[in-house]
């Protein structure tokens, strides 16, 4: 591989672009993965999900920035994990998915009684004050 042309500033301004979507969309990958999950279905027939995983897979050869060691590469490979493009450790488990069933509860059908209100001609309290 090439040294990265450090001199052009536009080069480094696309490759933290990079960096920055794909950890804030790992970031959201693992926070809402039913929301996510839902979606990557859905838009799995475009080149959205070719793009996520090329910037992922992209990210994640960049030892120097997403190693295991620190956060962002652990938020990284969690991520990936979630999104099955790295087979899954045997103790992972996402602490944000939901595991309650998806259906709700039957909430109780007891309707509040209602105050009867008489009906028919009835006649006003009489008025004393002018």
């Amino acid at each position: 591989s090439s040294p990265f042309p450090y001199d052009q500033p536009h080069h480094l301004d696309s490759l933290s672009l990079i960096y920055e979507n794909c950890a804030l969309f790992s970031e959201l990958c693992l926070r809402f993965p039913d929301i996510t999950e839902s979606l990557y279905k859905t838009i799995s027939l475009m080149d959205f999900t070719e793009v996520i995983k090329k910037s992922i897979k992209f990210c994640s050869e960049r030892e120097e920035v997403f190693n295991r060691e620190n956060d962002n590469g652990k938020l990284l490979h969690l991520a990936m994990q979630e999104l099955r493009l790295s087979p899954k450790d045997p103790n992972y488990k996402n602490p944000y998915r939901n595991t309650l069933s998806k259906t709700p509860e039957p909430k109780s059908t007891k309707k509040k009684e209602r105050k009867k209100i008489p009906r028919g001609p009835y006649i006003s309290k009489p008025r004393t004050e002018l």
